[in-house]
């Protein structure tokens, strides 16, 4: 178990700086559009999936946080690409602490106020799973972003799927 989630979370960085590559080529304009989505656009469809992750990584650590951060919070793309990298420094210490913890029982409470216990792998699992989700969601906003403003030819989109990790050679093989 415990290979198998390092290497869902080492596919999770590496996507992740694919998909920071990404979004640093939007305009702030662009980045900010609400496109209609369940989010809104890719703004608040990044700081939905920063909240995620910080509030995951946090439950991990034994702290449950009540309250997400709202897009203020972050007044533009590098504000928050800067506190996602802090988050990459826990989850890499979170990555480097699991031997034989992963069946670890958590318990935590949500921001709804509900009580939940969960093992570590779990947890770990719906993390990455919920991340690729929504870069999943991000890429097709910005390929709607492309249709709409004729082109944007310094924008390239680079495949994010677990499967394009592994053919590039990415995956630890350990």
């Amino acid at each position: 178990m415990r290979h198998v989630l390092n290497e869902l979370l080492a596919y999770h960085k590496w996507a992740n700086e694919r998909f920071f590559d990404l979004v640093s080529m939007l305009s702030p304009s662009d980045y900010a559009k609400d496109l209609g989505s369940s989010h809104g656009g890719v703004r608040g469809t990044a700081v939905h999936m920063y909240n995620a992750e910080y509030i995951w990584l946090s439950r991990l650590n034994g702290q449950s946080p009540r309250r997400m951060f709202s897009e203020s919070y972050f007044p533009d793309w590098k504000t928050l690409q800067a506190e996602w990298l802090h988050l990459e420094k826990r989850l890499d210490r979170i990555k480097t602490n699991l031997n034989g913890s992963a069946d670890d029982v958590i318990e935590y409470t949500t921001t709804a106020g509900k009580k939940f216990a969960q093992p570590k792998w779990q947890m770990l699992s719906h993390f990455v799973n919920h991340a690729s989700y929504h870069r999943g969601q991000i890429v097709t906003m910005v390929r709607q972003l492309e249709s709409e403003v004729d082109a944007h030819p310094h924008i390239v989109i680079q495949p994010l799927d677990l499967i394009s990790y592994y053919r590039n050679g990415q995956n630890s093989k350990s």
